[in-house]
């Protein structure tokens, strides 16, 4: 039936799914930064440090509907590595600072 409309309904039609997609994409990725930073906080609060693995803390972790909320488990993965890296980097100033003022 859409094939079959006018030029100028076809396009507003048209016009309308778009600005509808386009909500609905803007809300899906607001939520899904929400969930992510509650993710994040829950990496916080857990007291991860750079000797733990994945696979563990999942296990660990694995009940809490923050750990949950973020769908894919590589998404989780993901997210995890970076936190981890993060806290390595910070790791590695402390200790070059350390040594900067020892000498």
């Amino acid at each position: 039936m859409y094939c079959f409309l006018q030029g100028s309904v076809n396009k507003s039609l048209n016009i309308i799914f778009v600005k509808t997609r386009r909500r609905k994409s803007f809300k899906t990725e607001r939520n899904s930064k929400k969930l992510k930073e509650e993710y994040k906080s829950l990496l916080r609060e857990a007291n991860v440090n750079i000797n733990i693995r994945f696979t563990d803390f999942a296990h660990q972790h694995g009940k809490d509907p923050r750990f949950k909320a973020v769908e894919k488990l590589k998404d989780r993965e993901v997210l995890f590595n970076e936190f981890v890296d993060s806290l390595h980097n910070d790791s590695k100033k402390n200790l070059s600072e350390e040594q900067k003022t020892a000498f």
